[in-house]
């Protein structure tokens, strides 16, 4: 079971307040996909899954898009425009397109997500940011705590543009457990987020990596790690 599960492409997302405890997964965040269902020529195509923006909408203007084959990334586009009449898209730039094709989308610019105190405890996998983000996507003020449960591998997972600011993450002491676990952004680049004012405590890693150096390509200020049996440099 999953408390609170949050999605690619919503904007302008504001969470808080919430008790999430005793869950299988606490808070989740994912990336939208969606497959090409007809293609109409080299640049505009139409796809099935994606939520059909308004005629005063963005209509997806200036987003980027991903394509897949499974976890693999295959290429990046541009979206030009959505007609909202005809359900077609079309990319700035020509591209080999078939049926099938998959792809997930992101903002091209600032997502204003903002989670904030909120409490999540007793969870298997309590936090994931595993969407695009943005520079102005937030998780602060938030308390992450073990609880009772067993087999916990990491308290917060990162794997997309966030700041996280002034939160409490703590308990986290079992064996290969780790209070942060760093992962690259979608095209297995470093994320340059901001990690300030967190206070992490009593955990058997402060920060994991899947790759060297994520800890060292973002932003950190004033983070507090005490009694973490390996603390990051």
């Amino acid at each position: 079971m999953t408390g609170i599960r949050l999605s690619d492409p919503a904007l302008h997302l504001t969470v808080h307040g919430n008790l999430v405890r005793n869950c299988g997964r606490g808070l989740v965040t994912g990336r939208v996909a969606s497959r090409v269902t007809k293609v109409i020529d080299d640049r505009t195509f139409m796809e099935a899954s994606l939520p059909l923006e308004w005629r005063y909408s963005h209509q997806y203007q200036r987003w980027n898009v991903v394509w897949t084959n499974g976890n693999e990334v295959t290429g990046t586009s541009v979206i030009e425009a959505y007609d909202p009449t005809t359900l077609r898209f079309k990319l700035t730039a020509p591209r080999e397109i078939r049926v099938g094709d998959t792809f997930e989308v992101g903002a091209p610019g600032p997502a204003n997500w903002n989670i904030h105190d909120n409490t999540i405890t007793g969870c298997l996998s309590p936090v994931v940011l595993d969407n695009y983000g943005s520079a102005t996507s937030q998780f602060s003020r938030n308390l992450v705590s073990r609880g009772d449960a067993v087999g916990v591998g990491q308290a917060v997972a990162i794997r997309g543009r966030y700041n996280l600011i002034g939160n409490c993450i703590t308990g986290f002491d079992e064996p290969g457990s780790a209070a942060l676990h760093l992962g690259p952004d979608r095209l297995g680049q470093p994320l340059l987020n901001l990690y300030q004012g967190n206070l992490i405590s009593h955990c058997a890693a402060g920060v994991a990596e899947s790759a060297p150096g994520l800890w060292q390509a973002a932003a950190r200020e004033g983070n507090v790690f005490t009694d973490c049996g390996d603390e990051p440099r």
